[in-house]
């Protein structure tokens, strides 16, 4: 799985394999949310998905490591490629957001012979994007797996001490949610595989994963999960890293005075209270009057970011709990090209802001 500077930026297609989500609120819900793959972050029923490379570098003749280019690359490089693959190319401006609010990593952790190492992440307080390589054994194979006659790998296991973790430092409230996208693997006779973890905050807690608490994340090997939701252990160790990204994220408190939407066929209106714009999320309060039907939850209602040509921003991932919600960003955004953000029939502006 070795590549040159320019095969890393080729893009790299995510494919539909099934992910591994946790939380971890208790010992319990988190084995029930692992075997059962419950999604935390389904979006309600009337939340409707939005619609929405130029890198210079030296070419060498020499291969080298993923970790190697990251201190060529930057972030923006070593990244762009897991968002322009289902989003088309990124623009220099979105690449130059990402170097801006990213890190690279220099070193891996090496345990009973295999090694894991951060390569590069991305982070506004909402989201946290860490893409790893796994290294196993020079004499091992990790060969690809079809999902649905094989299984997928996982970072995790059937047992509490196989967990996926997250040590998020000092805050007094905090929850998360994870899950990880497997990269495709030029040659799956080696000894390599790559995935992008994403992890998303709970809101209501005070986690944010671009201060300056410090963040370990720890692994204890790499799995088999077969489609019936069994697990085969494939490495084993223990792989911690300090994962702690600080950025002076650029946020925008939007002005959202007197807006509401009224759903006409279940009979509530909401008000949107609060509304934040990050290159990563958009971050969003609101309440609601009692809907027509006890079985309706209320909703805040059509929101979509415009941009400048006139297309509106694509919606990967909505988080939250009633009344407190994020839509994350299928790919960064450039802020400069935001024009707007819609709210229903209203318009609300980003120049006074």
């Amino acid at each position: 799985m070795k590549r040159n500077i320019s095969d890393l930026l080729d893009s790299y297609p995510v494919e539909g394999l099934d992910l591994g989500i946790t939380t971890p609120y208790s010992s319990s819900r988190i084995k029930e949310l692992t075997m059962n793959k419950v999604s935390m972050n389904k979006p309600r029923k009337h939340v409707r998905p939005l619609r929405f490379l130029a890198v210079a570098a030296i070419i060498s003749t020499l291969t080298v490591s993923a970790l190697a280019v990251g201190h060529v690359l930057g972030a923006g490089a070593l990244l762009q490629n897991f968002f322009a693959e289902k989003n088309g190319s990124l623009s220099d401006g979105q690449i130059q957001v990402i170097d801006q609010m990213g890190k690279t990593f220099e070193n891996g952790v090496t345990s009973n012979g295999t090694t894991i190492t951060p390569i590069a992440a991305l982070a506004d307080e909402n989201v946290y994007y860490l893409r790893l390589q796994i290294k196993a054994p020079e004499d091992m194979i990790l060969p690809d797996y079809d999902s649905k006659t094989d299984g997928c790998y996982q970072l995790f296991g059937p047992g509490e001490a196989l967990e996926l973790t997250f040590e998020d430092g000092a805050y007094s409230d905090s929850g998360y949610i994870l899950k990880c996208d497997w990269l495709p693997d030029e040659n799956p006779q080696d000894n390599l595989k790559e995935v992008v973890i994403w992890i998303g905050a709970q809101t209501g807690t005070d986690v944010r994963f671009n201060d300056e608490v410090s963040k370990q994340l720890t692994l204890h090997g790499l799995w088999l999960q077969t489609p019936e939701k069994e697990y085969t252990q494939i490495l084993s160790g223990e792989f911690s890293f300090d994962i702690t990204l600080y950025n002076d994220t650029e946020i925008l408190s939007l002005d959202t005075a007197g807006l509401t939407w009224t759903d006409e066929e279940y009979g509530y209106t909401s008000t949107l209270e609060n509304l934040t714009l990050s290159p990563l999320s958009l971050t969003f309060s609101y309440s609601a009057t009692e809907p027509n039907n006890n079985r309706i939850v209320p909703y805040v209602g059509p929101l979509e970011v415009v941009l400048k040509d006139g297309s509106t921003v694509a919606i990967s991932e909505t988080a939250g709990m009633e009344g407190m919600e994020y839509y994350v960003f299928a790919a960064p955004l450039d802020l400069s090209q935001v024009d707007y953000v819609k709210y229903g029939n209203h318009q609300i502006s980003l120049e006074a802001n």
